[in-house]
């Protein structure tokens, strides 16, 4: 048994307290989320000093080791888990509701840092709305205390000192490598996150050692400095990184160090008690916070995120009291827990299951906020003419760009009745020899690179064609004509990244218009429709659904004027290019708006599916409002 220690616990109290300030919203914190990298270190540094000791007294044993994790982590785990799945019917819409299955899953057998980090995607709901995404760090501790007690155990002790540091600098290496070029992997994954439980694993080695001692001593005033100044000033490198490596020295400085200080003080500020609650207020303070930001529908008032706040301390407060501690401390058989775990996963699966049913009937949210992938979602990433990307076996149209064109295909086939072919590829506007390069996605230059081959699959299509008179393209073009994206462009036989900017639309777009008006191919390009915010989507289905919501918004609607001037170089370009070449332009705002004042329902159809995509339902009812 680990003797208490008040120091541990305040750093604790100020990690979560770190976490749940910055997801709560509170402006002047620039790195709140460095509170989980606190709590990596304390863990590796407990976890190695309970099984270095015992591995030296000859007690350590796995079933004991393991049972006693569970018992501290999954009782208030699985409750968590369970109201949550219950709030999600309540709170959120239904994609993000639907949303929820994937992430009790990964929640349940804590491998959701692998559920998210999948997830990383176009389509994907957003983080705000992803009720279990904090538990990708638990998910992380989990996996590692699964493999480490073997390591110390199968490894001599005086080799302990050796293999750490150099599994360690290994992981550390991997986390710089591999952060530059996928973000996303090093955030989730353990082999990338590993340095940081292994900082605290080391701490606790030297622990005991004199020298170690007073050197981390001697840092102690630098350590709580950092502590106190890095939360609130970043150094602007990418995370995991320098911020992360400057707060987990400076707690294991801390936890080797021992400042009497600190210790003395750390109860009278309440920190110990919020550190004691530590593990249940960061359960449940994020599923609070997402059902909060959906339960609102306009800004969320100050007196709302504090009394969210105050509701998260208090639930942690009794689920420590009341679930926590009873498991921790009483005296449960290895059977008899995973029997009442077993129990409320089965309660947990028929919650989930019941409301995902109902959301995907075709009376569910669901089923109208579908993924709009035109004809089929098989029509996506790769060109192909086979069946389910026709209308008919000699279509005359096609429809070529990215997610913006797949979600006018069902109004065209409907609405318009156009014969057409779907050539469409997510984030891949319809153009030659460039391609959009988003560093976030895997394997981003790959993907920019098979972007530019569809494109000129496409195009090679459409040269070989008899049949194909019309083209019809669109995409996300407002987002070429500048501002932060970077575009891929092939030039011979390599490729460069540049900057996206008016200058390059322009050009490129009327490369590929030039190259469709060479084999007379008639063009319409569709503007891009007006962005929603998350908000107005709840709007949206709450006021279908005759549900009540926390908010002024009556109908749903917003003004153009953010649109309009999103898309003001964009327009410019078009304007100008279409007085070059006389191709038509197709406005989608012209059925969603009227007089500046656009609409996210209109005759009971929920236009959007999400803030920047149209429904199936949409699509045909704009197009069906846009006449001839």
């Amino acid at each position: 048994m680990t003797k208490f220690r008040s120091d541990i616990q305040a750093l604790r109290g100020i990690a979560v307290a770190l976490v749940v300030l910055d997801h709560i919203g509170a402006t002047w914190f620039k790195n709140g989320y460095l509170g989980v990298d606190i709590f990596f270190v304390i863990s590796g540094f407990l976890i190695t000093g309970i099984i270095s000791k015992q591995i030296a007294a000859g007690t350590f044993s796995f079933k004991d080791f393991y049972l006693r994790r569970a018992k501290r982590l999954l009782p208030a785990a699985y409750l968590t888990i369970l109201l949550t799945a219950i709030g999600s019917a309540y709170f959120l819409n239904s994609v993000e509701a639907d949303n929820v299955t994937s992430q009790i899953v990964g929640a349940l057998t804590f491998s959701i840092n692998f559920v998210l980090w999948d997830q990383v995607g176009y389509f994907d709901v957003a983080a705000a709305s992803k009720p279990l995404l904090h538990m990708w760090s638990l998910a992380i501790e989990e996996q590692f205390y699964i493999l480490f007690p073997a390591i110390l155990a199968l490894t001599p002790a005086k080799a302990w000192r050796y293999v750490l540091p150099a599994l360690a600098a290994t992981s550390l290496v991997a986390c710089a490598i591999i952060t530059v070029d996928d973000p996303s992997t090093a955030f989730y994954l353990l082999p990338t996150r590993a340095w940081e439980l292994l900082i605290g694993a080391m701490g606790a080695l030297f622990a005991a050692n004199q020298t170690m001692i007073r050197c981390a001593r001697a840092m102690l005033l630098p350590a709580f400095a950092a502590l106190a100044i890095v939360p609130f000033a970043s150094t602007g490198y990418p995370h995991p990184g320098v911020d992360a490596a400057i707060v987990c020295l400076a707690t294991v400085a801390i936890l080797v160090g021992r400042s009497a200080t600190f210790e003395r003080i750390a109860p009278k500020t309440g920190l110990v008690f919020i550190g004691n609650i530590s593990y249940s207020l960061y359960l449940v303070h994020w599923p609070l916070i997402v059902f909060m930001n959906n339960a609102f529908i306009h800004a969320i008032p100050i007196n709302a995120r504090i009394f969210t706040v105050g509701l998260a301390v208090a639930l942690a407060y009794l689920m420590y009291r009341n679930v926590e501690e009873p498991f921790r401390a009483g005296k449960i058989s290895l059977g008899k827990l995973a029997f009442s775990l077993v129990s409320i996963g089965i309660l947990i699966a028929g919650t989930q299951l019941s409301v995902e049913l109902h959301n995907k009937s075709e009376s569910g949210f669901t089923y109208l906020r579908r993924v709009n992938y035109g004809l089929s979602g098989s029509c996506n990433v790769r060109f192909s003419d086979k069946p389910a990307c026709r209308t008919s076996e000699s279509p005359d149209t096609v429809v070529w760009g990215d997610s913006f064109a797949m979600q006018i295909v069902e109004g065209l086939k409907k609405s318009k009745g156009v014969d057409l072919l779907q050539a469409t590829n997510s984030a891949c506007a319809p153009f030659i020899g460039t391609s959009a390069y988003i560093p976030t996605y895997k394997n981003a230059g790959e993907t920019s690179r098979n972007c530019i081959q569809f494109n000129n699959d496409v195009l090679g299509y459409l040269k070989k064609s008899d049949s194909i008179k019309k083209v019809i393209l669109a995409a996300n073009y407002a987002g070429y004509t500048g501002g932060t994206l970077k575009m891929l462009s092939q030039k011979g036989d390599s490729f460069v990244i540049e900057p996206a900017s008016r200058r390059k639309f322009t050009d490129d777009f009327d490369l590929i218009l030039r190259a469709l008006m060479d084999h007379h191919i008639d063009v319409t390009v569709v503007f891009p429709p007006p962005q929603i915010n998350a908000e107005l989507l709840n709007c949206m289905e709450k006021k279908i659904k005759g549900r009540i919501f926390v908010g002024d918004q009556e109908n749903c609607t917003f003004s153009m004027s953010q649109h309009a001037k999103n898309t003001k170089t964009l327009n410019a370009v078009l304007t100008a290019l279409q007085k070059k070449y006389g191709f038509k332009i197709i406005y989608l705002q012209d059925a969603i708006c009227s007089n500046s004042i656009c609409n996210t329902i209109i005759d009971g159809v929920p236009i959007y599916r999400d803030p920047v995509h149209i429904s199936y339902a949409g699509s045909e009812k704009v197009f069906e409002l846009l006449g001839s």
